[in-house]
């Protein structure tokens, strides 16, 4: 498991680059190479299922950046986030990694893509091809009936389905899905069941999917643990261990396929 250490608050002067590792067999953490850059709110890595981490920076940055795991190095070498935007600081988790490949000359996404919200209640939504080393933009807003996303956004990737689950963030309930092959989000909020029970996802909110349930932290100080079942489209709320504290900002869940790292 990878993670880097962001920043304390808003104050940027103890923003730092660190990236650490954990060892899942022998629970201990590595302080792995520097990032190019300090992190920051919006910050956020993703595997790319391919032996490399990707990162943006955020913080009102442009900045795409590439981390391999075998060599434990960065690469700053990468195209930026398309002109004239960038990953703004008022964000969640912005990134999710889809490993699905759609239409006909050309095919996108042969070797998977990086998903990306801009963040700061824009709709902006960015797609980068791995395989093209290649970022898009314009193809696929959030519809303004939906709305931009803010703090406490995330996104999941169905892998059974080939769809990404999103939340809106900024303390609503709002839940949405965006059709991969279809380049399409859903046109309206009601159309996938928001956060049951007036819950709103905010500061430290986070998704993730798993055979066949999407999992959501609302988190904003709060203990809850949620799941949207697919195939049901409804949503479960799991208990929460007495011993378990709340939840807040810059909090993420992930999955580990058999304890393995």
């Amino acid at each position: 498991i990878y993670a880097i250490n962001g920043q304390d608050g808003s104050d940027t002067t103890n923003a730092v680059p660190y990236l650490f590792r954990y060892d899942i067999a022998n629970n201990s953490w590595t302080q792995m190479a520097d990032a190019p850059g300090t992190w920051g709110y919006g910050s956020d890595i993703i595997s790319g299922e391919n032996g490399k981490l990707y990162a943006v920076r955020a913080r009102a940055y442009d900045s795409f950046w590439s981390y391999d795991i075998s060599s434990d190095s960065w690469s700053d070498t990468l195209p930026s986030i398309p002109s004239p935007y960038q990953v703004y600081s008022q964000n969640g988790h912005p990134l999710v990694y889809s490993s699905v490949s759609y239409g006909s000359d050309p095919v996108y996404c042969e070797n998977g893509c990086i998903y990306s919200f801009r963040g700061n209640n824009n709709r902006q939504f960015f797609r980068f091809d791995i395989s093209l080393s290649q970022w898009y933009s314009g193809f696929a807003d959030i519809p303004s009936a939906i709305g931009g996303v803010h703090y406490g956004s995330a996104m999941a990737f169905d892998s059974t389905n080939g769809d990404i689950y999103a939340s809106r963030g900024y303390n609503t309930d709002e839940f949405m899905k965006y059709d991969i092959d279809l380049e399409t989000w859903d046109a309206d909020a009601t159309d996938t069941p928001d956060l049951p029970g007036g819950l709103g996802m905010y500061y430290g909110g986070s998704l993730t999917y798993l055979n066949g349930y999407v999992y959501a932290l609302p988190a904003n100080n709060r203990p809850e643990f949620l799941r949207y079942n697919i195939s049901a489209g409804s949503w479960d709320s799991i208990l929460t261990p007495a011993y378990a504290s709340n939840d807040y900002d810059g909090d993420l869940m992930v999955f580990v396929p058999n304890g393995t790292d």
